[in-house]
């Protein structure tokens, strides 16, 4: 009766370790931000110039509500080095209350002239990173 009892309790921490390791694919930032879902899209009317969109999922998890002022990118070298607007600083100015979230989107335009599709696809694309402005209300003693 010991061994069994024993053995499942083994068991318990195994799993409890085991889900105190996985990571969620959410990232929180200090200030209990989370960035959930993020997608990322290219287009454009001309071929001299590459609409780059992304979308982002915030999620507040500070437990009170914050103002969003600010979200900016951060870009890989290759994109910066093409960018044709230097500013890539999207104003928000929204508030996300506590354990609620709001999607943010914007555009960025990079110079694509003379380039293929598929060298516009070799470009690191990705943004894995983003800067975000944050306004918080705290109360004085």
């Amino acid at each position: 009766m010991k061994r069994v009892l024993l053995v499942i309790l083994l068991i318990c921490i195994t799993f409890s370790i085991i889900g105190c390791l996985n990571r969620n694919k959410s990232e929180i930032i200090d200030d209990g931000i989370v960035i959930g879902q993020t997608l990322l899209s290219l287009g454009g009317e001309n071929s001299d110039i590459t609409e780059v969109t992304y979308s982002i999922n915030l999620q507040n998890k500070l437990g009170k509500p914050i103002t969003i002022i600010g979200v900016e990118p951060v870009i890989s070298k290759d994109l910066s080095d093409r960018l044709i607007d230097n500013s890539l600083r999207l104003e928000v100015n929204k508030v996300i209350e506590s354990n609620e979230s709001k999607d943010i989107s914007g555009y960025f335009k990079i110079d694509t002239k003379g380039l293929s599709k598929q060298e516009i696809m070799n470009f690191d694309l990705a943004i894995r990173k983003y800067k975000i402005q944050t306004e918080q209300l705290v109360r004085a003693n």
